[in-house]
Formats: structure tokens, sequence, C-alpha cells
């Protein structure tokens, strides 16, 4: 009997005709996640009906979802993602990102991969050509009719359904290259150069047609010819090719050039330079070698180098160097000083920006502005807050959200002044802190990990979809999974957006946990190590053998009788070699056998089930000992093509049938190696067909 039908049984048994009222069942095909866990559950363990001391909640076929090995990923943070398999990704977690479900916004997240087993898969291709492969059970979202994503299983999906699609969100796209899945135009270096060198060829390369001419190659040789690759200044110098890179040359090269290098700028050896240098007093070494190497120009190079320098200056440039500048004036100097009187210094990033419409003072100030604007985040640049003595301005303001992106804190002088902000005004703002965490906060992110989901206002942004065109098997094999630390969904490289289930078990552990004294929860499921460690802990494990040949017969002649169905006894060995213990399996053979003709044989039996007669397989293995490969792989090709059988379930009944098949001990135990390693790699994603054969080939070259 079907698991669900016996727990309805029960129900039944114990609560008679209420049992409706106190009886939950959640199978495959309803949507699952955090959200059901929280609503639909607990609003049923929080109720009560007829006085009962316990309800039952049924949760069928809750280790259903997973992905095979291979499939590939989107990991890292949403502004710099990356693309890896699954079976890649951490096992103690990694930044993934994920989609809000409350502004369906791209988020940063936390992830980490969990073994799920084995598991029968599905390729799910879309109109654009892109495909992917899970289990029937896995959800992908679709998009409700309120712009909220919706979970929907593989199994529940049709041609023509269309689900989510994050792809231009996260920034995927494939490779210029070889055409793999990665975040940016390129996945490696090598496929890279070879980018540029496709573009750079033909009529692509800016040099296309153009002769050197006598003023070009001049142009060169005066150019090269001041000295700085002159004999032993030139890489290449003694004959030897070092590289047309420096830093693809040999360590000695390399060496040299630090050691010059090192010591046309700064006087310095490298090691002291760079290595173990004290930033402050190189920067002041710098400084001082700069201004040496200036005064020692002479006035006409000077002239040369700064019109070079403002040549696309779209402002009047006045030299301000020695008496001409202006705050060498006593009284300038007093008029500057009092206009600059109360307030704070800027640095030297400060610019206006056309794209902003207002001022930033640095680069990374400029990401985080430029980002809200994208993500249609209003905010107020640089608000002003009234303290005690003085006043601060923070970097923006949206609603009550105040933000601040700060380098280094110290180096600012602000701990104080922000401080005293959150005394004041900490109740009614949320201070977050982009940058320097030692700088007080209510909330801080890394440069990497800020996004503008986290300050949104919760409004829903349209999602993309893409449109699913055909779904069929593909194979059985290894599984895997992600389970998320925030929100349950990660992104496939294809930016199509899925699902993970461990997040919905842990919120289910904490309401077994919460209404304990009224509620009883059973778990159905065909593979228990895929639920978590706190829920097996907190059940009673039972495990159901497969019925035997016996109980299915007696049941397949029982049901014929009562149905009017003519069942021969040739029928019956089939339903109950095709069933393999499951009831259910024999049932819906049977039904499906009647509806088709008068009478239910083995030919209707087979046929219907996909399945091979034992003889059929006993054959192929027969003629594949006696050495006849060829006539063996005729066999397997006629149950694949003509009989459609999966390769799958002929592995299976090649092992179900081992000790059938009269064969010696050493035979049947070289026959169940060879099956072994065949279904190991089958489920490693090998092709079926070519598994099956070679498997054939191996028992026929066995002496």
């Amino acid at each position: 009997m079907h698991n669900t039908t016996c727990a309805s049984a029960i129900a039944r048994e114990l609560y008679g005709e209420d049992w409706e009222d106190n009886f939950l069942e959640l199978n495959a095909s309803d949507e699952r996640g955090i959200d059901v866990v929280r609503d639909r559950i607990k609003s049923f363990a929080r109720t009560s009906f007829g006085g009962v001391d316990h309800r039952i909640i049924f949760l069928d076929e809750a280790d259903a979802l997973c992905v095979p090995p291979g499939t590939e990923v989107v990991t890292g943070y949403p502004s710099s993602p990356e693309v890896k398999p699954i079976e890649e990704v951490s096992e103690d977690g990694e930044p993934i990102p994920s989609v809000d479900f409350e502004t369906n916004e791209v988020q940063s997240d936390k992830g980490k991969l969990v073994d799920s087993g084995v598991a029968d898969f599905f390729e799910l291709e879309l109109d654009d050509g892109r495909t992917m492969l899970a289990s029937l059970g896995h959800p992908f979202f679709v998009v409700g009719d309120d712009g909220r994503l919706v979970e929907k299983e593989l199994r529940e999906l049709s041609p023509g359904d269309e689900i989510a699609d994050f792809g231009d969100e996260i920034g995927v796209s494939r490779c210029d290259t070889c055409g793999d899945w990665t975040a940016g135009r390129f996945c490696s270096v090598d496929c890279k150069n070879e980018g540029h060198s496709r573009e750079m060829q033909g009529e692509s390369n800016p040099m296309y047609g153009t002769e050197w001419s006598d003023e070009r190659r001049e142009k060169i040789v005066e150019t090269l010819s001041d000295g700085r690759l002159a004999g032993e200044n030139n890489p290449n110098y003694g004959g030897e090719f070092h590289g047309v890179s420096v830093w693809e040359m040999d360590e000695e090269a390399i060496d040299r050039f630090r050691e010059k290098i090192s010591k046309r700028r700064s006087g310095t050896p490298w090691e002291e330079w760079v290595v173990d240098a004290n930033p402050e007093a190189v920067k002041e070494q710098i400084g001082r070698s700069s201004a040496e190497w200036w005064d020692d120009l002479y006035d006409d190079r000077k002239a040369e180098l700064v019109e070079k320098a403002t040549e696309n200056c779209d402002y009047p440039v006045c030299d301000i160097t020695g008496d001409n500048n202006p705050m060498r004036n006593p009284e300038v100097a007093q008029k500057v000083s009092e206009a600059l009187m109360g307030h704070e210094p800027t640095g030297g990033n400060t610019r206006y920006s056309e794209e902003l419409s207002h001022l930033v003072r640095s680069g990374w100030e400029y990401e985080v502005a430029k980002a809200l604007q994208d993500a249609g985040v209003e905010y107020e640049y640089e608000p002003e807050f009234e303290l005690s003595d003085s006043v601060f301005h923070p970097d923006f303001l949206i609603d009550d959200i105040v933000i601040e992106v700060k380098g280094v804190a110290k180096l600012w002088g602000q701990t104080e002044k922000v401080e005293e902000f959150l005394e004041t005004y900490g109740d009614d703002y949320r201070f977050i802190v982009v940058g320097d965490g030692e700088l007080p906060h209510h909330e801080h992110y890394t440069r990497d990990e800020f996004e503008p989901a986290l300050v949104s206002d919760g409004g829903l942004q349209p999602v993309q979809t893409a449109t699913v065109r055909n779904i069929e098997y593909s194979h059985r094999g290894k599984a895997y999974n992600i389970t998320m630390k925030g929100t349950p969904n990660f992104m496939l490289a294809n930016g199509i957006l899925t699902h993970n289930t461990s997040d919905a078990q842990s919120a289910l552990r904490r309401t077994m946990e919460q209404f304990s004294n009224n509620v009883r929860f059973i778990l159905s499921c065909n593979y228990s190590s895929r639920i978590i460690d706190p829920i097996q802990s907190r059940c009673a494990v039972f495990r159901f053998s497969p019925l035997s040949d016996e109980a299915v017969a007696e049941e397949m002649r029982h049901i014929a009788d009562a149905e009017g169905i003519e069942l021969t006894e040739g029928g019956v060995d089939a339903l109950v070699y095709a069933a393999d213990g499951d009831m259910r399996k024999a049932i819906n053979a049977l039904q499906a056998a009647s509806v088709t003709g008068e009478v239910v044989d083995e030919e209707a039996v087979y046929a219907l089930t996909s399945t091979a007669r034992p003889e059929a397989v006993h054959e192929m293995v027969e003629q594949a000992l006696d050495g006849d490969f060829t006539a063996a792989r005729s066999t397997l090709d006629r149950l694949l093509t003509e009989e459609g059988i999966a390769g799958g379930d002929v592995i299976d009944q090649l092992h179900r049938g081992v000790w059938e098949f009269d064969l010696d001990d050493e035979a049947a135990v070289r026959l169940l190696d060879r099956i072994g390693e065949t279904e190991y790699r089958i489920t490693r994603g090998a092709s079926e067909r070519v598994q099956l054969e070679a498997m054939l080939a191996s028992l026929a070259l066995e002496d």
C-alpha cells in the first residue's frame, strides 16, 4: 500500500469522521520551502478540533530535491560573482548570492554543499537553448500574479511555462571564446588571450591595411632612443630572449628589473622599498625624490611636461608654483582661511559627478551611490545632523537608514562624532558602515558585501523569465544540493533561480520542538540520510522492505476479480516481476494494461512497464559470456531502442537476475563486478549505451 494511503488510513482509524480536521498531508506536488513550514504547518499546529490529544502532520518525499555533479552554480558576492561546479562548493560554507523574496533583488548570502545521495535526473530545455538537469522534485520559480516568486517543482512544469531568470541581474553570460558559463566575457586567462587574439585579426586590427611609413618608423626610433632600452637596459640584452613582458622573464631578469626600477624611483633596493618598507617613510622618500627630479629639470622640459599634462583639460590652467602661488599673499591667505572656517576638510578625490548629479569624495563612495541609483533607491547625499558642538555629515540618508562609506576610520578622526551620533540619533536611525568595521555601527558590510537590496524599501522588482521548451529523462546519478543560510534559493550558472530544502527542514525542526505537546510528525522519504540530523534525532526510524512476490500476486488476482479483468498467469508473473515488491507499481501497471485490451497478459505488461523480459536479459548475458559480443550488442540494442528500456533499468534487472541465471560462482562474481562498475560510471554522468556495451565487451573478452 502506498505510504500516503497508509497514513490516511491510520488517521481515519484514530480520528474517525473528523480525521481530515486533525490530519495534514503535504506531498511532493505541494509548494516547498520555509514559507510552507511557517504558514501551513504552524497554522495547522496552532489550531485544535474535537479535543484530541495529538494531531498528525504527514510530510511525503521530503528528500526529493537535488541536481547532479557538474551542474555549475553562481558563487561569490553579487558584485563579483564566480561560476563553479556544484560539487566544488565548500562543505564549510562560502558566499553565494540569493534572491530576496520580499524585493526580488539579488542579495549577498552564504551556503554550503549537501550530499543528496543518488537520484533520477531530467533535462529541462528552454526556448533559448539553455539546459539544466534536476530531479523531478526539485523546485524552480515562476512569477505569481502579484509579482512574487512562487516555487514550482520540475514535475509540475510543462512546455510553455515561464521560470525566473536572473542571468542579467547577476551578470553571467557565455564565454566569448569557449561558450562556457562565466561571470564576465571570458572564463579563463587562456580564453581571454585567445579571444583578444581573435579580435585583433583582419579588419578588427586597428593597424589593418596600414603601411609603416618612414615618419612612423622615425617617431618610434626617436622615442626608443632616449636610452631606456640601450645596452644592458634592454631586457633581451645579450641575445637571450627573456619574454615580451618583464614579469614573464626568468627570475634573474625580474630581479635585475626590480633593482633598476627601485633605484630610479626611490634610490633603495626592492626588498627595502616594497617588501619590508614602512609605507609612510616610502611616501616621504618618493616625494623627496620626485621633488629632486623636478628641480633638476630644465625650464623648457618642465613647460613641456606641464603642457602635456594639461592639454586635455577643459578648464584654465595657471602656474601657481613659486612666487606665482596666490597663497603667498598674506591678504589672500587670510581671506581663504576665513572662508573655510567651520567646513570639514575634504580629500583630494572630491569631484562633481555629472552622472550622479552631486559631489563624491572617493571612488568607493561613487560605487555605492551608483549602485543605489541603478537600483532605484532614492537617497539624500551628505545630510546634516546637529551634534553638541559640531555637525555630522554622513554619506547617504535613505528614510531611517544612514550609510557611511569609510576606508580607514582612524585616518579621518570621526569615531567620536559617530559615537555621539549613535547616542543622540541611534534609536531613530539604522547606522550602516560600509568599509572599516572599527567605526561604531549597527550593521557593517565590506565593500564586496554591500548591495542596494540591504537598504531598499521592500518594493518588488520585476523578474525576467525564460520559457520551458521540453522536459525529458536524462539519467540516474550522484546528487548534490546547497543549503543556504539566509534565503532558500541559489542561482545556476545560466541565471535560472532554483531552490533548496535544508532551510525548510531547519524551520521544521523548530516547529516540531514548539508544538511537541499537541502534534506528531510523520516524514516519508526514500533516503533518510537526506533528512538533517537534528530531525532524525527526534524521530523513530521505521524501514520498510519490499513486499513478497506472493503478496503482490495475491493482491493482483484479488483486484482483477473485483474489477472483472481477465488476468492470465503469465500476466501475474510479469506484474510481480515488474513491480519488484512495489505494490503501487503493480496496481498502476495492471490498471494501464487493462485499458489497452480485454486480456492482461505478459506481452501487455512488459510493453506498458518498459520492462525487459528476464529471458531477454539472460540471453544477452549468456551471449557475452560465450564470447559472442556482436549478438549480445544486438540484443542490448533491441532492448534500448525497440522496447524503449532505460539503461538504468537494464542495470537493475541485470543485478536482480544474477543469481537467477544458470551461472557458476566465478561467472556470477565477474558479472556483479562489471555491473557495479558500469552502474557507478552511469551515475557519474557517462553514456548509458557506451557503458553497457563496454560491460558486455569486458564479459566477452574474459577467458
